[in-house]
């Protein structure tokens, strides 16, 4: 605002005097005594006094306060100009310097006559600036300087993307919470704060409003899967940073190893493999190790690889270098991890492998129990006649029953049928109910003892299919023989 006061002519008192004949004085118009009046009266004029309100304001209109930062290039600089004369009209001064710069009394603005504000001058990036202001009378004195409170800062351009800590486990979170830092400078702007937000998008953004003062939040997502968490900086001018985006992966579902199964009978690796299954919850690279009973180094590794659900694999009985294992108790080691570093590990006992096999010749009516290639045992038999004969064939000792008697599967009136009969030892070997066993009821094994044309079962005819051993040897038999040792049924 400019406030002017214009000092009273003199015409007045020159008339008053009643003096004829003087205006014609040289270099005065109206006479000599009239402009000695006006001499008096202009050196008693006061000067304008110091301005006031100082203000720097935007283009907008916004005020700016003191020792403050702002993005805005086209700046105003306002003070209410003051005199004590009536009437007067007054022009603004302005020293306007960079702050590394003194002020040293020199204007180097000047805004129009009445005007209230003069526009600021073109300002580096980067950069802090003061001024001071006084008023000038039209075509008369300047009044005092009157300095503005603190210093006004340029910054139109925004301050680098905050740096976001690197979180443990490659930013893996077993939780569905998780607490995030970072750091942000802005030079001497400085920062104001911060705006974040977690989305599913890896470019995706916060809303540009302040919602946290400190570098550092904590964010909680809703389900397991891929996050991504934004972050930018508002700096002390107004500007928002870059963008700064961390990934997260949510999984709070442990790896798991589960539905394990496999032999816990002795396994001859001379004769198949030993099966081995489970079931990892989740994508996962997986080892298996075979391991002996007491020590941890691994005699045979698979390694996998990437696998996802049912796995399965078969081990041959054989170590790293080919070699088949002595007999005896091993154990196996699942090591599963999945691509975000989770681990399970688990082991598993009571792998039992055995030399041990039992052969059945059909034509010799006899079975020899072998441990390696050392005989353990032989004896005569009788197998399966020629109605209902013993299948020849690869199997194994599927159970073993002390004592056990047999139900007839046929009905009354069948050729095949016969009473309940119990043994003292018998030992499942193939599906289908056949068994090598004691028979209390026969005497006669060997050839020929199975070829008689008659019910199955009788002494002088051949068995239901089973394999029927003498009692004594049935019983060493029987002691000696591990579930799963395998049976070999020969012609």
């Amino acid at each position: 605002m400019l406030v002017v006061a214009v000092a009273a002519l003199a015409g007045l008192l020159l008339a008053a005097c009643g003096v004829a004949g003087l205006s014609s004085f040289q270099g005065f118009p109206g006479g000599p005594i009239a402009g000695l009046r006006h001499e008096a009266l202009a050196a008693t004029r006061q000067p304008p006094l110091a301005p006031d309100g100082l203000q720097v304001t935007t283009a907008g209109g916004q005020t700016i306060g003191p020792d403050t930062w702002t993005n805005q290039a086209n700046l105003r600089l306002a003070a209410a100009l003051r005199s004590p004369e009536q009437g007067t009209v007054l022009q603004a001064e302005v020293e306007f310097r960079p702050v590394e710069q003194p002020l040293i009394g020199v204007p180097n603005l000047v805004g129009d006559l009445g005007a209230a504000s003069v526009a600021a001058p073109a300002m580096d990036p980067g950069h802090r600036y003061q001024w001071q202001v006084r008023a000038r009378e039209a075509g008369g004195s300047s009044g005092p300087w009157t300095r503005y409170a603190g210093a006004i800062g340029y910054a139109p351009n925004p301050p680098p993307a905050p740096q976001v800590s690197p979180l443990p486990d490659d930013g893996v979170l077993v939780e569905n919470s998780a607490h995030l830092e970072w750091t942000a400078d802005a030079g001497a702007v400085g920062i104001a704060g911060y705006a974040y937000a977690v989305d599913r998008s890896p470019d995706g953004a916060p809303e540009a409003q302040v919602n946290a003062n400190e570098p550092a939040a904590t964010v909680t997502v809703d389900d397991d899967g891929d996050w991504f968490f934004h972050v930018q900086a508002l700096d002390n001018a107004g500007n928002w940073s870059a963008v700064a985006t961390a990934p997260l992966h949510v999984d709070t579902v442990s790896l798991q190893i589960v539905g394990v199964t496999y032999r816990t009978f002795a396994y001859n690796p001379s004769f198949g493999t030993l099966p081995i299954r489970f079931t990892v919850n989740k994508p996962s690279d997986v080892t298996v190790t075979i391991l002996p009973a007491s020590a941890d180094t691994p005699l045979r590794t698979y390694q996998l690889g990437a696998q996802q659900d049912a796995v399965q694999l078969a081990w041959d009985g054989r170590d790293d270098g080919g070699q088949v294992v002595p007999s005896g108790s091993y154990r196996f080691r699942v090591q599963a991890a999945d691509q975000y570093g989770r681990t399970a590990d688990a082991i598993y006992k009571n792998v039992l492998v055995t030399q041990k096999r039992i052969v059945i010749s059909l034509s010799r009516q006899a079975l020899t129990a072998f441990d390696g290639n050392t005989v353990v045992l032989s004896t005569l038999v009788t197998t399966g006649g020629p109605e209902l004969p013993t299948p020849t064939g690869t199997f194994q000792i599927l159970a073993r029953y002390s004592p056990f008697t047999f139900h007839s599967p046929w009905p009354k009136g069948s050729p095949f049928w016969y009473p309940d009969s119990p043994t003292s030892y018998a030992m499942l070997f193939a599906d289908g109910g056949y068994f090598i066993h004691d028979a209390p009821w026969r005497s006669w094994f060997g050839p020929g003892s199975n070829a008689v044309v008659g019910t199955p079962g009788g002494n002088g005819t051949g068995t239901h299919g089973c394999v029927n051993v003498p009692y004594g040897v049935q019983s060493r038999l029987f002691s000696w023989t591990d579930v799963g040792t395998p049976v070999i049924v020969t012609y």
